[in-house]
C-alpha cells in the first residue's frame, strides 16, 4: 500500500510539472504581451508651419463689384452717384456724373457742409478729397484714398470720375456699415458750381438726399457638423488587457489544480 500511495503522489507531481512547464512559455507570452499592449505609441512631432508669404496687390481694374447704389440722381439735381463693393478686398467703387465745364461735388455721411467728406471733381484732369468746414471749402485731404483712379471721361455734357477706395481711410468717411449692409441709408450732399468758376467758389446749387443699398449684409455661415468618433482606442485596449488577465488567472488556477 505504502508503494501505492508513493507512486501516485509522484504521478500528480509528474502532472503538474508537465502542467506548468506546458504553461509557463504561454504566460510568459502572454505578459509580454500586455506590456507592449499598454506601451504608448511614439508621437510623431508636428510638421512646422511655414511663415505664410504676403499676398500680392490685387488687380482691382480687374475685381467684379457688386452694384448697391445705381446711377441715383442727388436730390433731383444733374449728379448722379454708383457705388459697387468687393466684399473679398474690403474695397468700393464710386462713380459720379456732373456736368461737363463746372465743377461739382459729392459729399458723402453728412446732411450738411460741416465735416463731411466730399470729393470734389474740377475738370478733366484733376480730382480732390475734402472734408467740408461750415458754409466753408474747409480742408483738402494731403493724402488721396484711392488705390485705383480711372480716366476721367467727358461725353455729352457729362463727366464722368471713377475710383476705388478701402471702405475705411483716416480722415475720410467710414463706408463699412453701408457697403456690409449692416446700415441700409446713408445720407449724401452735392453741389456744382457755375461754368468757367473753380471749387471752392460759390457753388450754384446744392442738394441733400439720401441712398439706400440693395446690396444685403454677409450670410451667417452654417458650423460644420461635429463628427462622432467610431470607436475609443483607450476603450478597447482595457477590454484587450481586461481578457488576456482572465487567460492568465486561468492558468494559474489550472496549474494549482
Amino acid at each position: 500500500c505504502f508503494v501505492v500511495q508513493t507512486s501516485k503522489v509522484k504521478t500528480v507531481a509528474n502532472t503538474k510539472k508537465r502542467k506548468m512547464s506546458t504553461a509557463f512559455p504561454l504566460l510568459l507570452a502572454l505578459i509580454i504581451f500586455c506590456v507592449k499592449s499598454q506601451t504608448p505609441a511614439p508621437t510623431t512631432p508636428a510638421p512646422t508651419t511655414p511663415e505664410p508669404s504676403l499676398a500680392p496687390t490685387p488687380d482691382y481694374s480687374g475685381l467684379v463689384y457688386d452694384s448697391c447704389v445705381i446711377s441715383h440722381l442727388i436730390g433731383g439735381a444733374s449728379v448722379t452717384v454708383t457705388l459697387s463693393r468687393n466684399s473679398a478686398t474690403g474695397t468700393v467703387e464710386i462713380e459720379m456724373k456732373g456736368p461737363a465745364g463746372k465743377w461739382y461735388a459729392i459729399g458723402f455721411g453728412g446732411s450738411a457742409m460741416e465735416n463731411t467728406y466730399a470729393i470734389v471733381s474740377y475738370d478733366s484732369s484733376r480730382t480732390e478729397e475734402w472734408t467740408l468746414g461750415p458754409n466753408t471749402e474747409g480742408t483738402m485731404l494731403t493724402e488721396n484714398s484711392w488705390v485705383w483712379f480711372d480716366d476721367i471721361e467727358e461725353e455729352d455734357g457729362t463727366r464722368t470720375v471713377k475710383l476705388v477706395r478701402p471702405y475705411s481711410f483716416d480722415g475720410t468717411f467710414d463706408f463699412t456699415a453701408f457697403m456690409s449692409a449692416s446700415t441700409t441709408t446713408m445720407s449724401v450732399i452735392s453741389a456744382w458750381g457755375e461754368e468757367g468758376e473753380s471749387f471752392p467758389a460759390k457753388h450754384l446749387d446744392k442738394n441733400t438726399d439720401s441712398l439706400t443699398t440693395s446690396c444685403t449684409a454677409a450670410g451667417v455661415s452654417t458650423p460644420s457638423p461635429v463628427l462622432v468618433p467610431a470607436g475609443d482606442p483607450t476603450v478597447s485596449k482595457a477590454n484587450i488587457t481586461n481578457y488576456l488577465l482572465g487567460i492568465v488567472i486561468g492558468i494559474i488556477v489550472y496549474i494549482t489544480l
